[in-house]
């Protein structure tokens, strides 16, 4: 039983990616409601979902630093649980917290923090 559920809400996310992302064959042709997903589609729009990924930008379409760049040398601060890091020691996420870390951008994104807070980092 819980087979089948989990394979009925994989097809369901398959289905829900496709619908959300307008999704593309392989070859880029739009995708035609009228065409028959392989289960090879269904097992790749399955990957897609599990690893997360994104969709590429149009040719010409810039994609944003996902991490401002902090000045090398330059302090930041991180608490162990979440992903982000901090310039300023008084942000209000971190402020009065016990056990924040510092170090350089470097360290933190070794900690496991993979982007500068986006309230203190402007």
């Amino acid at each position: 039983m819980k087979r089948v559920r989990s394979i009925l809400v994989l097809l369901v996310l398959a289905l829900l990616l496709c619908t959300l992302a307008a999704c593309t064959q392989g070859g880029g042709e739009p995708f035609d409601a009228g065409t028959p997903l392989t289960p090879s589609d269904v097992n790749d729009l399955k990957d897609k979902l599990l690893k997360g990924e994104e969709k590429e930008p149009e040719s010409g379409e810039q994609t944003p630093d996902p991490t401002p760049q902090v000045p090398e040398g330059e302090t930041v601060y991180w608490l162990s649980g979440g992903s982000v890091y901090h310039k300023d020691s008084a942000c209000y996420h971190i402020k009065e917290k016990p056990n924040v870390q510092s170090g350089t951008a470097a360290q933190a994104v070794q900690a496991g923090k993979d982007r500068l807070c986006s309230a203190c980092g402007d």
